[in-house]
Parts: C-alpha cells; sequence; structure tokens
C-alpha cells in the first residue's frame, strides 16, 4: 500500500493525477511528487503504459494528425459572441426617433388608412351596373318555385331555385289542469 492509493486498487483521483502526468499537465511540484510514486509503484506503471497504449490507438484512428488537436478554450469563445464588447454595443444601439420622423408617421398613418376605405366603400356603395338588354325570366312548375333568368344574345342562364322551407311546429295548448 502506498501513499497514493489504497490497498483497493487505485482509485478515479489518481488516475486523473496519472493522465495529467503523462499529458504533462501539472505543476512541477506535484509532478515530482507523482514521477516519485510511479517510479516505486507497478499497478500505476501498468496503468501509465495502458493510457499510453490507449492514445496511440486513438491517433492510429484520428481522421487528422493528433499534434493538431489540442484543447481549446471553448467558453471564453462562446461568451464572446454572446456578448459583444461594448464598443461595438453602442454601434449596435437604437437609434432615436427625431420630432420629425414622428410627424411623418403622424400623417402617413391617416393617409393610408384613407386610401384602404376609400377603396372599400367605392366598391360596397357603388351601384351595380345594370345588364345591358332584355332579360328573359322564365317560371317553371315544379314542385318548388323556380326562376330562369337569361339576357337576349347571351349564353349565359341563371336558375334561382327557392327551396321551401318547412312550416313552423304547431305549439300544442297549453294544458290546463
Amino acid at each position: 500500500m502506498t501513499p497514493a492509493h489504497g490497498s483497493a486498487g487505485i482509485d478515479e483521483k489518481w488516475a486523473i493525477d496519472l493522465m495529467a502526468y503523462r499529458d504533462g499537465e501539472l505543476d512541477s511540484s506535484r509532478r515530482n511528487e507523482v514521477g516519485r510514486h510511479i517510479l516505486e509503484c507497478v499497478p500505476c506503471q501498468s496503468l501509465l503504459r495502458d493510457f499510453g497504449k490507449v492514445g496511440n490507438r486513438l491517433r492510429e484512428n484520428a481522421d487528422e494528425d493528433a499534434s493538431r488537436l489540442a484543447a481549446r478554450p471553448v467558453w471564453p469563445g462562446v461568451r464572446r459572441a454572446l456578448a459583444p464588447p461594448a464598443g461595438e454595443r453602442k454601434a449596435e444601439a437604437r437609434t432615436r426617433r427625431t420630432p420629425f420622423q414622428a410627424l411623418r408617421w403622424a400623417f402617413a398613418l391617416p393617409a393610408i388608412l384613407l386610401v384602404f376605405l376609400g377603396a372599400i366603400l367605392y366598391d360596397s356603395i357603388r351601384p351595380a351596373p345594370a345588364p345591358e338588354g332584355a332579360v328573359i325570366v322564365g317560371l317553371v312548375e315544379s314542385p318548388d318555385p323556380v326562376f330562369l333568368f337569361q339576357q337576349r344574345g347571351s349564353s349565359v342562364t341563371v336558375i334561382w331555385v327557392f327551396e321551401p322551407q318547412p312550416a313552423p311546429p304547431i305549439k300544442e295548448e297549453a294544458r290546463s289542469t
């Protein structure tokens, strides 16, 4: 049993230290301490060799050269993208509207509304043109009243059918008790 790990084997914290030692990520004092321990501990030497084998296999199967795959700090770039520097923020600030712009909008909106209302009212008030020429109206005898409309010289015939309305139900007289 060594001071780095107990009789149960190498714990997760120590395995992380070994990986950091192998990758050169430890500070000099911790690196020296872990290095001295590795010289004396056979299980740690074996684990360190296994880490090396895994790294070699990853390099063999990597699409790119492993030396170009460096860990890049991601969060600073995300922060920069989410919050642009203060100097840029001022340039993008909303411009204030001048009284002249407000006055233009005050005249433009009612003018636009008047144009649209005028177009709508013109179509609804204007009487429909009367048909030219004589119109022949015919009544066809059937159980339901049917009218035929046709303009002379036209091939268009309008058939107007009146559907019978059902008789209202007869209310029963109130029963006297």
